[in-house]
């Protein structure tokens, strides 16, 4: 009986390991995300955003910038307007969503069709878009966040 018992314990004991373990594979792992967002602006264009991060922090993410930046096209003027035509105008903006702390909004690499969006700041970013498009098209590399009275002048 004694024996039994011991046997019974053991594969108990390894069906629980066993089950233990297997939970913890099944964890959620950051992966490459793209998605293509379509006619921004209501004019057709497009961008890529990408971001490396778990399906779960993925999600609306795209649905987030397309809202933000058809929301600062449809409040700009008409200099506003034609900034954000004239840096998406050949469909080739890949806009990277980032976890980062190196910048709290948005950062520009001097390259005209890369923007960088801190995901943290999503939903606020309307309002800084227009600075962020302006870095954009004058291929300024930056992490400010503020003009002062010209795109080249940034407060650090």
């Amino acid at each position: 009986m004694k024996k039994k018992f011991i046997i019974l314990l053991a594969i108990i004991t390894i069906i629980s390991v066993s089950l233990f373990t297997a939970c913890g594979e099944d964890e959620e792992q950051p992966k490459n995300q793209s998605v293509t967002i379509t006619n921004l602006f209501g004019e057709g264009f497009s961008a890529t955003v990408k971001g490396h991060m778990k399906d779960s922090e993925w999600s609306g993410v795209a649905d987030k910038i397309e809202t933000a930046f058809n929301g600062a096209y449809a409040a700009g003027s008409g200099t506003v307007k034609a900034r954000f035509t004239t840096a998406f105008e050949n469909n080739n903006v890949v806009i990277t969503v980032d976890k980062t702390a190196a910048y709290a909004n948005w950062k520009t690499t001097g390259n005209k069709t890369e923007l960088y969006l801190n995901i943290d700041a999503l939903d606020n970013i309307q309002s800084k878009l227009f600075d962020a498009v302006t870095a954009m098209r004058d291929e300024i590399s930056t992490t400010a966040k503020i003009f002062v009275t010209h795109p080249s002048t940034f407060l650090t």
